[in-house]
């Protein structure tokens, strides 16, 4: 089940609100992306640094906000599980391409 936060800052003066949808990678809850992003000015997509298959993932999510929300948006792809580097299948670089 695709879990969901929001919660208001404040940055430089302009009240932000963060809307956070965690769907775990779940298959099952991309076709209801439109719902999940619909009005969003960014995102960040996280992937495990060690599953190939998270980052591929993450990948085809940004190629999809990159259409959908346009360039002004701010999208970032997040590496975690950085504990395990030792178990690491997806390099530094090729992340940062």
């Amino acid at each position: 089940q695709a879990s969901f936060q929001s919660k208001q800052v404040e940055v430089d003066g302009c009240h932000i609100t963060l809307n956070i949808w965690d769907t775990a990678g779940q298959e099952k809850y991309h076709a209801l992306g439109p719902i999940y992003y619909r009005g969003s000015q960014g995102a960040l997509l996280i992937f495990d640094i060690t599953d190939q298959r998270s980052f591929e993932r993450a990948k085809v999510w940004l190629k999809e906000l990159q259409r959908a929300l346009g360039d002004s948006a701010v999208l970032m792809i997040i590496g975690n599980k950085l504990d395990l580097a030792r178990n690491r299948t997806v390099t530094l670089e090729e992340a940062q391409e």
